[in-house]
């Protein structure tokens, strides 16, 4: 429709079309919108980014947000938090436990800090993956960095000792 206007989107109309799209699941027409809007040369911002690569990871297409996440990084796009709590979310509820513990020592590399939606998905992951020890560990040093841990945060790890039969542990931890 713009494209035979002389009128020419900006970043920000191209990141709502692309939301939008992925949002619905229309993957396809969101990698052909963001095409067009570097064909185009608007570069794509984090915002962007970020759009697509949930778009991809809610729908299971790893391969395709890893692809796009690393275009971002070669283009000088600097990801953020959100970024990383996007990526290890998604790997985290799909049982990706390792690929997200590489996404979180990323983060460190990269100077980026986790918050407590970063660390309460990666304790999650260990969780469902039967990894409750390293998972405890996780808590402790979320902790240790002055992340005071939530309601969701607490419920978490108590449901990890639960699937793991630590019962005594759990009550423990609710004290």
């Amino acid at each position: 429709m713009l494209r035979d206007s002389n009128v020419v989107p900006t970043v920000i109309a191209y990141n709502s079309l692309v939301n939008g799209l992925c949002s619905s699941g229309r993957l396809n027409e969101a990698k052909r919108v963001f095409d067009e809007m570097v064909s185009r040369g608007i570069s794509a911002d984090l915002i962007t980014y970020n759009c697509i690569i949930d778009g991809h990871c809610q729908h299971g297409q790893w391969e395709e947000a890893r692809r796009y996440f690393d275009a971002m990084l070669d283009r000088g796009v600097s990801p953020d938090t959100i970024t990383f709590n996007i990526l290890i979310d998604s790997h985290c509820k799909d049982g990706m436990t390792e690929d997200a513990w590489g996404l979180f020592k990323l983060m460190d590399k990269l100077n980026i800090k986790p918050d407590r939606i970063t660390y309460d998905s990666m304790i999650d992951g260990l969780c469902l993956t039967g990894r409750l020890p390293e998972a405890v560990k996780l808590f402790d040093s979320m902790m240790d960095r002055g992340l005071k841990p939530d309601v969701i945060s607490c419920n978490i790890l108590m449901n990890g000792y639960c699937k793991g039969c630590k019962l005594d542990l759990c009550s423990y931890s609710i004290r």
